[in-house]
């Protein structure tokens, strides 16, 4: 059976995604770094909510690694839980490194220690300074991940891999997404004559 498809209202396009990076970095509060390394893990990681939230200050040690961070993430959708060794992109290693060292975070703490609620009405709350609809879950920067790296690279594998799926059938709805978006391009008209 193949995956359903992703519609629009499922994923952030790039320029939404940098207007609700801008609103959490530039909101003046105490937990603004905290905040934007939240957005930016869970974002630019493709990471699920309880992936992000159940990080631990030893699972950020490969942050500081040149020139390809790690980060170790506990699997949500395994039947049994390991721990995966991911990419994460200099941004947002940046971002989380910056909140580690404010927030003095140890081995053992957690980076965000808020719950899945709490963390779901923040991406609200960003979307909405940001001037965003607020269709979007705190699963679109986990969908956003997936449609840019296939419109970056035009490489399933690759992508499948990032996002760690198990089945190939699941990364196919990034296909479909891109390609939806080119055909909406194509079909404009050019009205100089």
């Amino acid at each position: 059976m193949p995956a359903p498809k992703l519609t629009r209202d499922k994923w952030l396009s790039e320029p939404e995604f940098k207007r609700l990076a801008y609103a959490a970095r530039t909101r003046p509060h105490h937990n603004a770094t905290r905040d934007y390394a939240l957005l930016m893990t869970a974002g630019l990681g493709g990471l699920r909510c309880c992936e992000v939230l159940g990080l631990r200050g030893r699972d950020c040690k490969g942050i500081t690694q040149r020139p390809n961070p790690l980060l170790r993430v506990k699997s949500a959708k395994k039947r049994r839980k390991v721990y995966e060794e991911i990419a994460l992109p200099r941004t947002a290693a940046e971002a989380l490194r910056a909140w580690i060292v404010e927030g003095e975070i140890k081995a053992d703490d957690r980076p965000f220690p808020i719950g899945d609620s709490r963390a779901r009405k923040l991406f609200k709350h960003y979307l909405g300074l940001a001037g965003l609809p607020l269709v979007y879950s705190f699963h679109s920067l986990r969908h956003f991940r997936g449609v840019m790296l296939y419109d970056r690279t035009r490489d399933v594998q690759l992508v499948k891999e990032a996002l760690r799926h198990e089945r190939i059938t699941n990364t196919e709805r990034y296909v479909h997404a891109v390609d939806s978006i080119e055909r909406q391009a194509e079909a404009d008209i050019d009205i100089e004559e």
